[in-house]
């Protein structure tokens, strides 16, 4: 679902924002829709459940605070869920770090697809301005 938006920023260029809010906004209903199912029944088609990773680069470009939030607490859930369907469970406060955690992760990885410094930058100044306030 976000093939061309990732493919596009290794080549250091922006995707169409209003082309880009449009399949986020689908894959945010379909990924809401995916982690409102029992765990067992979460498909692994990117299609069918997009990747939260993705979901999160998407919410940085389009600098939407709000529905960052909303992808945090996806990430949060998809791990909590996977750790139970897997026989432990955390405590929230485990959760939270580790989904913060994830987060820094992918936006570092996120960084790193800037094919220059100059395009490092201008996605680091997305990232603040999404975080910026949460």
């Amino acid at each position: 679902m976000f093939d061309e938006m990732v493919s596009l920023l290794k080549q250091g260029k922006m995707v169409q924002l209003d082309l880009l809010r449009k399949r986020f906004d689908r894959a945010l209903v379909k990924k809401l829709g995916v982690i409102n199912t029992p765990y067992s029944f979460w498909s692994s088609d990117k299609k069918i459940n997009p990747a939260s990773k993705e979901l999160l680069w998407a919410v940085i470009l389009l600098e939407d605070k709000d529905n960052f939030m909303l992808v945090e607490g996806i990430i949060a859930t998809e791990l909590a869920e996977k750790q139970k369907a897997s026989g432990h469970y955390m405590v929230s406060s485990d959760i939270a770090q580790s989904s913060r955690k994830i987060t820094s992760d992918w936006l570092a990885e996120f960084l790193e697809l800037a094919p220059s410094e100059d395009f490092r930058i201008l996605l680091k100044n997305r990232i603040n301005i999404t975080e910026k306030n949460v």
